[in-house]
């Protein structure tokens, strides 16, 4: 059976990959590793999926895959980072650390973005740094296929962070995993 490589991401983020997609899934990883698909590679970082990439810059040849995999121990760290930041609600952190766009949708081991943590854990301000520069996460889904906006509803500070993040262009259609 073969999945478009954004169906399988999808799947692993919402919790609903079988085995079977799970090694397709693999299957994909190490096809991306032997012809040298970097993007795809960091996307399975920045998707939570780091330890499907541990151990295996012995598979290739190519000195720029063989690089990224070697390199993936301080990548991890800094997206580790990134999230312990949002813990302890650190907004400079969060600036300096978020540097790029990707950097912005790397997910915990919750498979959660700094958004969605940030709005969870009460970070305000963090929060409004994130939408006001990086207002394409507010659609990003978790794994009960919420976006940043539901949690955001759930707020008591009389739809402040909501109605930002309706501003900067957050759908309020999206439905979650329960409807």
């Amino acid at each position: 059976m073969i999945i478009k490589d954004n169906d399988q991401m999808d799947q692993l983020l919402t919790g609903q990959i079988s085995e079977p997609l799970l090694q397709d899934f693999e299957e994909n990883i190490s096809n991306w590793i032997h012809t040298g698909n970097i993007r795809k590679l960091d996307d399975v970082v920045l998707n939570g999926y780091a330890d499907l990439l541990s151990g295996r810059a012995h598979e290739t040849d190519d000195p720029d895959v063989r690089h990224f995999l070697d390199e993936l121990p301080q990548y991890r760290n800094k997206i580790n980072a990134i999230h312990k930041a949002i813990e302890e609600d650190n907004l400079r952190t969060i600036q300096a650390l978020i540097d790029r766009k990707k950097m912005a949708f790397c997910r915990d081991p919750q498979h959660l973005t700094p958004l969605h943590k940030a709005i969870i854990l009460g970070q305000i301000e963090i929060a409004k740094y994130l939408i006001k520069n990086y207002p394409q996460t507010a659609n990003a889904i978790d794994e009960n296929k919420r976006t940043p906006l539901h949690y955001a509803a759930a707020l008591s500070d009389d739809g402040y962070l909501y109605k930002m993040m309706r501003n900067a262009g957050a759908d309020s259609k999206i439905r979650d995993r329960f409807g």
